[in-house]
């Protein structure tokens, strides 16, 4: 678990470099769909928590999908803060 934890660290911190490299930036989306995203995220992140011990592949693929929802929040939303890059 501690192992799938890490990897999704390393994804989320190489696409808040890329995102950094952006000059100009406007959200895409509005604060009520970040909030539902963020919602989706944590509960992903969660079930793949409970996964990993016995079902570590289901468990990969949701942190995949929970990884891609915090990416949409900072590329489409604009949101660069400690909670959504940890």
């Amino acid at each position: 678990m501690l192992r799938h934890i890490h990897i999704i660290v390393i994804i989320v911190m190489a696409l808040l470099q890329v995102a950094g490299l952006k000059s100009v930036y406007s959200a895409t989306i509005d604060k009520a769909q970040v909030s539902a995203l963020y919602d989706e995220a944590k509960d992903l992140f969660k079930k793949a928590d409970e996964a990993s011990v016995r079902y570590p592949q289901e468990a990969q693929s949701l942190y995949a999908k929970a990884a891609m929802r915090y990416e949409r929040i900072i590329r489409d939303g604009g949101i660069y803060n400690g909670k959504i890059f940890y």
